[in-house]
């Protein structure tokens, strides 16, 4: 074979065997690349976009706006008003009467309730209507103690359980200077009760013994609606479902409810009752 043959023969070998190689070089580099592009843009797209401006400090940096915070859910617990419109409002919706109502704080924000209501009836479908709507009022564990016939039906005793609302309540703006029996007066008349009594107790009970700040002991009557108003604006301005010591409420012979009450009020009176027609 001639020199110049041989030589071509070589270079012809070489290309041949190059080839696939250079094609595998150059599809791993490809690949390479675009594996540094996608790794690059996951990069990009975990970093902050800052406004166009540059500005870094002062009030050309735009801040996201914070995420809305969750709700406080107030109904943890019940109030004594909503404990006193729920009793009502169930027990007559089964033809049935509150007697009494005797709320008795335990531990806690616990509770204990003892009730007498007259049931429409006598027979066992009558008392279980009653319980029934005593479960859909916010009271807990009730139990059927008496069952005593009356002319109108069955007169019940029973006892129950229930959670005082433990959160605060939204208060209305202080006057330091009001006088806690005006400003207490006023309120039971705007809300459509009659005052039946009234005693403010100072923090030291005469002796020099301390009450716990002292107590306030209110006596009033009226319509159902009147005397639930009078118990959200005592717990909203007054006092607090946690600071009520006693509450008892009581059927008349008239349809209105005698409410007797003593409870321990906020450091600070006010002075203005909130708007009770919404």
């Amino acid at each position: 074979m001639r020199p110049h043959e041989s030589l071509r023969s070589a270079r012809d070998l070489e290309h041949r065997l190059g080839s696939p190689v250079r094609s595998t070089v150059l599809a791993l580099a490809s690949r390479t690349a675009l594996g540094a592009l996608a790794v690059m843009a996951a990069v990009l797209a975990s970093i902050p976009l800052w406004p166009e401006d540059s500005g870094l400090t002062g009030s050309r940096v735009q801040l996201a706006p914070p995420a809305a915070a969750s709700p406080v859910i107030a109904t943890a617990g019940t109030t004594m008003a909503d404990l006193l419109s729920a009793v009502h409002r169930e027990t007559r919706a089964v033809g049935a009467s509150i007697i009494e109502v005797d709320v008795v704080p335990t531990v806690g924000a616990g509770a204990d309730v003892l009730l007498r209501i007259d049931a429409h009836g006598g027979d066992a479908s009558s008392v279980a209507e009653v319980v029934a709507a005593l479960g859909r009022a916010h009271l807990d564990a009730v139990r059927v103690r008496s069952i005593t016939p009356v002319p109108s039906g069955s007169r019940l005793e029973l006892s129950a359980q229930t959670s005082r609302a433990s959160m605060p309540l939204p208060a209305s703006p202080v006057v330091a200077d009001a006088e806690q029996s005006i400003i207490l007066a006023d309120l039971v008349q705007r809300s459509g009760a009659e005052l039946r009594r009234l005693e403010v107790r100072d923090a030291s009970d005469g002796a020099g013994a301390s009450t716990q700040g002292g107590t306030i002991r209110l006596s009033a009557r009226g319509e159902a609606g009147a005397i639930v108003i009078l118990l959200d604006a005592l717990e909203r301005t007054h006092t607090a479902p946690l600071r009520f010591l006693s509450l008892r409420i009581e059927g008349s012979s008239d349809g209105r409810l005698d409410l007797a009450t003593v409870f321990r009020p906020r450091e600070a009176l006010v002075a203005s009752v909130p708007s009770w027609t919404s």
